[in-house]
């Protein structure tokens, strides 16, 4: 009976995990598209160095790094479904301002944002799983929903440069 009940817990828990995972992916790495699809043309003012778009690039990786142990700290002051939640909203929000930015500094301060919301996920899950698993049932859904969200994140990739094979997408390099 504990088994079916793990099993119950598993198909509730693991999806909704796996695709916040995906989702937090994807924020992350959007810069990359969006520079592809003429970024630094229309926001950062032509860029001919780059140097721009690697500061904004950055700029979410120093807010993370920052605000990760805070984050930390944080999440056990509040109910893990309440913090997760308001990660994600906020990362979403961020993600979704990105695309309203009109300069390099609307875009760095969308990019300091995603990060210290995403800060706030990541040591948010493994709490969460601690209130429905046991030390070792953990850890194997925790590696389950890793691969799990790799796989969607290939799948998400590949139809991406199938995509840009048949020529539906403009690239500029």
């Amino acid at each position: 009976e504990e088994k079916r009940f793990v099993r119950k817990l598993d198909r509730r828990i693991l999806p909704i995990t796996c695709l916040l995972y995906l989702f937090a992916y994807l924020d992350r790495t959007n810069l990359g598209n969006a520079r592809l699809q003429g970024l630094a043309e229309e926001n950062l003012g032509g860029d001919p160095t780059g140097k721009l778009f690697d500061w904004v690039n950055s700029a979410f990786f120093f807010s993370y790094i920052i605000c990760q142990v805070p984050a930390t700290i944080t999440s056990k002051l509040f109910p893990p479904s309440y913090w997760i939640a308001a990660a994600a909203v906020g990362w979403g929000t961020c993600s979704t301002l990105m695309a309203t930015t009109f300069n390099f500094g609307s875009l760095i301060a969308a990019r300091i944002g995603l990060g210290v919301f995403e800060a706030g996920f990541g040591p948010a899950i493994p709490l969460y799983f601690s209130f429905f698993y046991t030390r070792t049932e953990m850890g194997l859904r925790r590696h389950t929903g890793l691969v799990l969200q790799r796989s969607r994140v290939r799948s998400v990739a590949s139809s991406r440069s199938v995509c840009s094979k048949w020529g539906t997408d403009r690239i500029s390099l």
